[in-house]
């Protein structure tokens, strides 16, 4: 565990180089809950949550080399393009149907928690955005899901989960994510853009999660502007650019999105269970589809936006959807 802490001074070092003092923070809450807008399960994953900081555009982290390497070996010049480096801390829960069973339930997800911190990548190249992270973490006791589970439990008023002593072992972890999404099509009157088609594929490589996945998002609304669409922790997501603030006409937007993502899975830590040793374990399906809705709005420094996600079945044992609410609350800040 104090391995994983000895990352957050590497990448929260200052600037080689930053002319600029401004950024973007961002919030992430995901959970199941009906007090978030979600359908109250308690189940599967049942929680999580990101606190991110994004550079502005001006200026370039020290550990930014790994970044520019990456996109260097895709055959892009990181020096053409727009980008914006970040730098996240995030926690995620799963957990079986069944938190009051004291007992091992073999026909279900394991219990997990999942701790991490990450940098981030954003190379806007034209109408192609390229997101790179890279996350450090651990999974097991270490992770301290139970703990945070039954905190938010007991200060909800909500029975005790009982089952954590069977959660995963105690395993770091190491995890890659690539996305690039395309603006491929956009409808604008006087400058104002009202719709954006965004379609997007990505991969993940890392002991928690191997998978190709290919999506679409469409927004529709007032004052778009150059957006990429709204990421999130819970996905192959990384946090988008950091545009420049609104101005004039166009320094508020309101918008809606409708999305879906096809994932092709080799291996999910949180169902095939620990890489190194034994563990409980599900069946895992290969392939999950995945849908969303939500709305966003901006003011200026403060953007909010909601949305509800439906998930395909993930496991042969279980084989039911989920589905959770997801908020992002960014503010753009000069420091």
């Amino acid at each position: 565990m104090r391995i994983f802490w000895l990352f957050v001074p590497l990448l929260l070092s200052p600037s080689s180089h930053a002319l600029s003092a401004s950024g973007a923070l961002n919030l992430y809450l995901e959970n199941d809950a009906e007090t978030m807008g979600g359908p109250g399960s308690d189940a599967d994953y049942s929680n999580g949550v990101k606190v991110s900081y994004i550079y502005a555009q001006e200026s370039v982290p020290r550990w930014s080399y790994l970044f520019r390497k990456a996109m260097d070996l895709m055959g892009h010049d990181p020096d053409q393009s727009t980008t914006n480096y970040g730098v996240s801390l995030g926690h995620q829960i799963y957990t079986p149907e069944n938190i009051s069973d004291v007992n091992l339930i073999e026909n279900d997800r394991p219990y997990a928690g999942w701790l991490y911190v990450g940098g981030s990548a954003g190379f806007t190249l034209g109408r192609s955005l390229h997101l790179v992270t890279l996350n450090v973490g651990m999974v097991g006791p270490s992770a301290h899901g139970k703990e945070v589970q039954t905190e938010v439990h007991h200060a909800m008023g909500i029975g005790k989960p009982k089952g954590w002593k069977h959660q995963l072992h105690d395993e770091p972890t190491l995890q890659m994510f690539y996305q690039h999404r395309f603006r491929a099509w956009t409808l604008k009157h006087k400058d104002i853009t009202y719709l954006s088609a965004i379609p997007y594929w990505g991969a993940s490589l890392g002991n928690v999660r191997i998978d190709l996945s290919a999506g679409a998002l469409l927004l529709f609304g007032y004052g778009l502007g150059e957006a990429f669409g709204p990421a999130r922790p819970s996905s192959s997501d990384v946090d988008t650019l950091v545009a420049p603030r609104n101005s004039g006409a166009d320094k508020w937007s309101l918008y809606g999105f409708v999305g879906a993502k096809e994932a092709a899975i080799g291996r999910s830590l949180f169902l095939d269970g620990n890489n190194f040793r034994p563990s409980q374990h599900v069946d895992r399906i290969p392939f999950v589809f995945e849908t969303e809705f939500g709305t966003g709005v901006q003011w200026s420094r403060v953007s909010a936006i909601w949305r509800y996600v439906h998930r395909g079945p993930e496991f042969k044992e279980r084989p039911n959807s989920h589905s959770f609410a997801s908020v992002n609350l960014m503010y753009q800040a000069d420091f």
